[in-house]
């Protein structure tokens, strides 16, 4: 017999994040993976974002000694932002780990309810995880701001970046 059962959101976001590549996000990735450490590739990430998606924003900063990157002035509602943020911060974990070279954790503030069986494939993401707070959000130790990226290289940082500024324009 066919199977009838609904597709499971969650699996295809927390699926789809795990499998996201730096390489996946054109110049703007290109710049991110060769900057000199984390704190760097945020930056990139805040100020070209709007190269890959018009969808949403994002804003990097710190608070109380934790590294912050918020999701702002996003335009979908519902289901469909609730897929767009567990893709988006699932593969941004995923692209951490793999620039870094290092296996990072922080916390996850969702502005969302927990979606019905989320908690199956929570798992697969190190941290915390908060559910109905004021924004979307990866929450980190301060620290990994300064933490160098295996592929740092300055000259194709602003190779990349001047092209990034006039996919900008």
């Amino acid at each position: 017999t066919p199977n009838t059962a609904a597709p499971n959101p969650q699996r295809l976001a927390f699926s789809m994040g795990m499998k996201m590549r730096i390489s996946m996000h054109g110049f703007l990735g290109f710049a991110a993976m060769t900057a000199a450490n984390v704190r760097e590739a945020l930056t990139l990430a805040e100020r070209f974002s709007r190269t890959r998606t018009t969808l949403l924003s994002l804003r990097s900063y710190t608070e109380a000694g934790r590294g912050v990157l918020a999701i702002e002035n996003c335009d979908l509602r519902g289901e469909a932002f609730e897929f767009l943020v567990v893709t988006l911060f699932v593969g941004l974990w995923q692209i951490g780990n793999a620039l870094t070279g290092r296996s990072l954790s922080g916390w996850v503030d969702f502005s969302f309810a927990e979606p019905a069986h989320f908690r199956r494939f929570a798992n697969l993401v190190p941290g915390r995880m908060r559910f109905r707070q004021p924004q979307s959000r990866l929450l980190f130790p301060e620290s990994i701001l300064d933490l160098p990226l295996v592929s740092a290289d300055p000259v194709a940082t602003r190779l990349a970046r001047e092209q990034c500024e006039r996919e900008l324009q």
